[in-house]
């Protein structure tokens, strides 16, 4: 773990699901549409409800971190509903007082074309790959009751710096047109890489912290990273879960400002890629994600002097555990399918 002092605001990020594609023959109907939209306008009003708890759940997250660097550790349960006397200088007080975004992606949305299945179970992603070190703290809080989710499974995966997903190295990296918001049926593994992928579960605050590298981009997408939410997920021997629709309850994506995007995309690391830029502004999924007074943005601060210290970015999460979700690929990580698969 890393602690630093952290300045800025904490946002419940809008995770919309990457490269939609229809859920069945009637996906573009009026009615469909209409039911869709209804849907959406309920998730929001049960997340709009858990505003005070959410701004809480930010301001506690920032003064424990900053107790940490300081050498106290407060592993208590967080009290979402009153405000925790706190001597913390940098312990913000919330900010806003109602929902700025929400995470409960749409029913017809799917995971994009380099998800693999049945993930490893770890927080550091990285092995090793080029690029700035990025730290995610990860809130998941469940909308239905206001309270932090604990022992949810957060999955996440990202290209490389240069434009390339684990197991996918052959496929060139572009997984659907940004600009028009969708496509992007599962591709077939060229590889056995995992680079950049993987989860852990939240601890009794409903929070993880996952390292990985900020990623970088590929033709025909800005820059983001995908994850899921598993509830009641089971686990395998070999140290890895076991991915089904009937535990997943979120899929999304999490995007960044696009200046820190140039800044971080101007190193070494990144460059040379042969890879064409998408910026945030013309990126369709990125657009749909912020529609509707969502925001689909991480909150990110340096954790040092210079990028190379690295960055650390503010989640949070909010589910419904009611919800179900769909999960279309035929990858998995690791050379075969297990019998645990209950799909």
């Amino acid at each position: 773990m890393i602690w630093s002092k952290l300045i800025g605001l904490v946002s419940l990020c809008a995770l919309v699901s990457a490269h939609a594609i229809p859920d069945g023959p009637f996906h573009n109907h009026p009615e469909e549409i209409a039911r869709r939209q209804v849907e959406t306008n309920e998730r929001h009003v049960l997340a709009r409800n858990c505003a005070p708890q959410i701004a809480e759940y930010q301001a506690q997250r920032k003064a424990r971190r900053d107790l940490r660097r300081r050498g106290i550790v407060d592993d208590t349960i967080m009290d979402l509903e009153k405000r925790q006397a706190t001597s913390t200088a940098s312990a913000l007080k919330p900010h806003y007082s109602t929902i700025q975004n929400t995470c409960i992606a749409a029913p017809e949305v799917t995971e994009g074309p380099y998800y693999l299945r049945n993930e490893l179970i770890r927080t550091d992603l990285r092995e090793g790959q080029a690029g700035t070190s990025l730290y995610l703290d990860i809130g998941v809080l469940d909308i239905t009751t206001c309270k932090p989710a604990t022992n949810v499974f957060v999955e996440i995966w990202a290209c490389s710096a240069q434009g390339v997903y684990s197991a996918f190295s052959q496929t060139g990296g572009s997984g659907g047109g940004g600009g028009g918001g969708g496509g992007g049926m599962s591709s077939g593994k060229t590889d056995n890489n995992n680079f950049l992928r993987g989860g852990y579960t939240t601890n009794a605050n409903g929070v993880v912290e996952l390292l990985t590298i900020y990623p970088g981009f590929y033709t025909g997408r800005t820059v983001h990273i995908h994850t899921m939410v598993h509830q009641n997920v089971k686990t395998s021997t070999n140290g890895t879960i076991v991915s089904s629709p009937t535990t997943l309850r979120h899929i999304g994506q999490i995007f960044f400002d696009e200046a820190l995007n140039t800044r971080v995309l101007a190193q070494s690391a990144y460059q040379g890629s042969g890879q064409s830029h998408t910026l945030n502004s013309a990126d369709g999924i990125l657009r749909q994600a912020n529609s509707g007074g969502y925001s689909a943005f991480a909150s990110v601060t340096q954790l040092g002097s210079a990028l190379s210290d690295g960055l650390l970015g503010y989640i949070t999460i909010g589910i419904n555990p009611s919800a179900t979700r769909s999960i279309s690929t035929n990858n998995y990580y690791g050379p075969v399918k297990r019998e645990e698969e209950d799909d």
